[in-house]
């Protein structure tokens, strides 16, 4: 089964303004969840939104994660279990977006 067919249609915004609507982010904000440094990373563009997607399970993150690099994707960082028990594996698009592939125990 692939990616595409055990994705879940659900996705949520990791930053959302106030009134409901998505806000920009900027790198820095972003840095440290996909690189673990207070910076964004010159030689990448600068995101302006992300986005994540909630699979099934935690096996499900590192499974997208593997079939996302077959097709010729590079990943800001493989699947990792954060600590408060997220597993995610994070992209970033052509266009600046980082896509993450989520498992939050906390949303089944």
């Amino acid at each position: 089964m692939s990616f595409e067919d055990r994705l879940q249609r659900r996705s949520r915004s990791s930053t959302v303004a106030p009134s409901g609507q998505e806000a920009a982010i900027s790198g820095n904000q972003a840095a440290r969840p996909c690189f673990g440094t207070p910076d964004w990373p010159a030689e990448r563009p600068v995101p302006h939104a992300s986005v994540e997607f909630e699979v099934a399970d935690a096996e499900t993150v590192q499974a997208a994660a593997d079939e996302l690099q077959e097709k010729g994707f590079t990943l800001l960082h493989d699947a990792r279990a954060e600590p408060w028990g997220q597993t995610v594996a994070r992209l970033q698009s052509s266009e600046g977006a980082i896509i993450g592939i989520s498992y939050a125990p906390s949303m089944h």
